[in-house]
């Protein structure tokens, strides 16, 4: 699970490395509709709680995914492996 990866690198396909920094805190955004999705608030409840997470100085916040930052860029191609590493 994504919560672990902080400090990891990701490696997709052959060609690109991303450095992880830390999960992504989520806001109302997630509750809007969407093209064909409602609006829907239990969305941003539901993160709530099931993934709440201590960000030290950012508090204890509702995360689903990662940031992360380019360290070598590259092409990503539909089906590409991704290999989290050290």
């Amino acid at each position: 699970m994504e919560n672990f990866w902080a400090g990891c690198t990701l490696t997709i396909g052959s060609e690109g490395v991303l450095r992880v920094s830390i999960p992504c805190p989520r806001c109302v955004m997630t509750t809007l509709p969407r093209a064909d999705l409602p609006l829907d608030p239990r969305i941003l409840s539901t993160i709530a709680e099931q993934n709440r997470l201590d960000l030290g100085d950012f508090g204890h916040l509702r995360c689903v995914a990662v940031y992360a930052g380019i360290v070598q860029p590259g092409t990503l191609r539909l089906g590409d492996r991704v290999h989290v590493g050290d």
